[in-house]
């Protein structure tokens, strides 16, 4: 379980989107995880910014959490959804993630997580304007604060995200 606070989960973090990033990977390497790579400016960035811009990290409550983040918050189209999910990697996950915790597990996570989903569905009401899950390369050298504060963008708390029973897998 993750014990520690990325600074990009503080709602004024101050770096870039590339430094959000570039400690977003730092964590998944101490986690001994993979980082999904794309050419230049693709997919796994765009995902891995949500990650930053939405303040969360990787345990499935979180992920799930980010799920309706990007479907609430982000502006979209589905054949990117559809790519990132046919990843090889997010495919060996899911089914490392059912094999070990069950078919169930996604759904009893998001089951787990329904207070955090209503506060992101709240907070989805309130935006300026959708995130955009595909962004221009030049807003990776933007600032977090700068770029939430133009979406109008109130990342959750460590209270808020915080579900009574988690999951606990490899």
């Amino acid at each position: 379980m993750n014990s520690f606070r990325l600074t990009f989960q503080d709602q004024d973090y101050q770096g870039t989107l590339r430094e959000g990033i570039e400690e977003y990977h730092r964590y998944l390497r101490s986690l001994g995880r993979k980082i999904g790579t794309d050419e230049a400016h693709g997919l796994w960035t765009f995902h891995d910014a949500t990650h930053v811009i939405f303040g969360h990290d990787t345990t499935l409550e979180q992920e799930a959490s980010l799920d309706f983040c990007v479907y609430l918050q982000c502006h979209f189209k589905w054949r990117d959804i559809v790519a990132y999910n046919g990843d090889p990697v997010i495919q060996a996950l899911f089914k490392s993630l059912i094999s070990e915790l069950g078919y169930t597990a996604p759904l009893v996570s998001y089951w787990r997580n329904r207070k955090v989903i209503w506060r992101i569905f709240r907070r989805s009401r309130h935006l300026k304007k959708k995130w955009p899950f595909t962004f221009p390369e030049e807003w990776l050298d933007r600032s977090v604060k700068e770029l939430r504060d133009e979406h109008g963008i109130v990342i959750l708390n460590t209270e808020e995200k915080h579900t009574d029973k988690r999951f606990e897998w490899s």
